[in-house]
C-alpha cells in the first residue's frame, strides 16, 4: 500500500511542477505519467539490488525519466527542459535534506553527516544519469554528422 502511495504522490508532485512550469492539457498528463515512470523505475531497481542502495536506482530512474522526457519533448516539439525538472521531482531528496538541517540544528553530528552522505549521493546521481545522457546524445550527434560529411 506504501509502494501505491508513494507512487501516486509521485505522480501528483511532478503535476505540481507541471503547473509551476506553466505547462497545460496534455503536456501537464505526459509530465505526470514521467513521474510516475521514474520513480517506478527507482522502485524497480531498488527492489531488484540485493544490497541496499541509493546511487544505483537513483541513477538509472534519473537515465530513464530524461529519456522519457528527450521523446515527449520531440512529440510534442517542446523544450526539453521544460518538461525535464518536472518529470525528475519524485527523485530529489527532500527528506534527506530536511533531516540533514534537522539533526544540524539538534547538533547532532552523526546522525546529520550521514543524512548529509544520503542526500549527496542521491544528488550525485541524478547529476551523472544528466550527464551520461548528455554524454551519449552528443556522441550520437557527433558520429552521424561526421558520417554525413563523409557521404557528402
Amino acid at each position: 500500500m506504501d509502494t501505491v502511495v508513494a507512487i501516486i504522490t509521485a505522480s501528483l508532485s511532478s503535476v505540481g511542477f507541471g503547473i509551476v512550469f506553466n505547462l497545460r492539457g496534455k503536456l501537464l498528463f505526459m509530465t505526470s505519467i514521467g513521474g510516475f515512470v521514474c520513480w517506478c523505475s527507482y522502485l524497480l531497481v531498488q527492489f531488484l539490488l540485493v544490497e541496499e542502495s541509493i546511487f544505483i536506482p537513483c541513477l538509472v530512474a534519473t537515465i530513464v525519466g530524461i529519456a522519457y522526457t528527450d521523446i515527449i519533448s520531440r512529440r510534442f516539439k517542446t523544450p526539453m527542459m521544460v518538461l525535464f525538472l518536472p518529470v525528475l521531482v519524485p527523485l530529489f531528496p527532500g527528506g534527506s535534506l530536511y533531516y540533514t538541517f534537522y539533526y544540524f540544528c539538534q547538533s547532532d553530528w552523526p546522525m546529520t553527516f550521514s543524512y548529509a552522505a544520503k542526500t549527496f549521493i542521491s544528488v550525485f546521481a541524478i547529476a551523472m544519469g544528466v550527464t551520461a545522457i548528455k554524454l551519449g546524445k552528443d556522441t550520437v550527434k557527433t558520429i552521424k554528422h561526421k558520417s554525413a560529411a563523409k557521404k557528402a
